[in-house]
């Protein structure tokens, strides 16, 4: 019963404690690291996390990218590190799609 006037409208009760405790210490780990600003919104570290593709861990990547360790390795080191975290898709049968990533990477030529 709410002890306002007749004329006052309350707002609702407060909801109770979060149903998702898992979502809410995730967004607060995502906070801790600069992916979400305290208004859960994205930041800048966020969307570049957003945008890496064909990683198992794109948090891993975005950290390497953000710390600066890739610009204290050599060449091979860094693709070393990244080809770590890149993995192929599957196709229905269990198996690739058949390309090497040599072929994969070769253009055709016009003779």
């Amino acid at each position: 019963i709410c002890p306002c006037p007749a004329w006052h409208t309350c707002p609702p009760p407060p909801l109770p404690a979060p149903q998702l405790p898992e979502f809410e210490q995730r967004v607060a780990v995502l906070q801790q690291l600069g992916y979400l600003a305290e208004d859960r919104s994205v930041t800048l570290k966020g969307r570049v996390c957003c945008e890496i593709q064909s990683t198992q861990d794109e948090l891993v990547a975005t950290e390497a990218v953000f710390s600066g360790l890739l610009g204290e390795l050599s060449p091979e080191e860094a693709v070393a590190l990244l080809s770590a975290l890149v993995f192929q898709v599957m196709g229905p049968g269990g198996s690739a799609d058949g390309k090497s990533a040599r072929q994969a990477s070769k253009k055709e030529l016009p003779d």
